[in-house]
């Protein structure tokens, strides 16, 4: 499936997931959130260029420190945020149902909606973490100048939604309102 940026212990580690949680429920979601959004963050160049580096072993200091300090925290956020439906809902052969104690029951959406909101609110500030550290280091990451298919380089000093450019869209979720 090719090399992730990220590990199932940063997820853990950075974010309110717990340490005995099945691996599993979040290796869709991590692949999820680097081939699609965060290719689309810091541009496909880039992400290879990193991919690369990582897999020959051969990581400059510039780049461990834009994947451990700006990538890592945003993608834990990322994955955390994208797995929360599908850690908050099981699904069985009698339909959707959450797991209270060693019962099934049916809850709200609205307590869903506002943990899912608030971790929202932590990606979009990781997001714009990063992409200032990328803004601001143009000359250590020549990748996140090549514009490519993009309209405009990625600059903004409004805080996000995960949008910065044409093609990054903000998620949508089933929950908002």
């Amino acid at each position: 499936m090719g090399t992730l940026l990220i590990t199932v212990n940063d997820i853990k580690t950075l974010t309110d997931i717990p340490n005995n949680l099945d691996d599993g429920k979040l290796k869709n979601h991590m692949r999820h959130a680097q081939d699609v959004t965060l290719e689309k963050v810091i541009r496909a160049t880039c992400l290879d260029e990193l991919i690369t580096a990582k897999d020959a072993d051969t990581l400059t200091a510039n780049q461990t420190t834009l994947i451990n300090d700006y990538i890592v925290p945003y993608m834990a956020n990322l994955v955390y945020w994208l797995a929360l439906p599908s850690l908050w809902v099981t699904i069985s052969n009698t339909g959707l149902q959450t797991k209270s104690g060693e019962n099934f029951e049916s809850i709200g959406k609205g307590d869903m909606h506002v943990l899912q909101k608030m971790v929202e609110g932590r990606v979009a500030e990781y997001q714009d973490r990063l992409l200032c550290y990328l803004n601001n280091n143009t000359d250590l990451f020549p990748c996140f100048n090549e514009c490519g298919d993009c309209e405009t380089p990625i600059v903004s000093s409004e805080p996000s939604t995960f949008v910065f450019r044409k093609g990054v869209n903000r998620y949508r979720s089933e929950y908002d309102n």
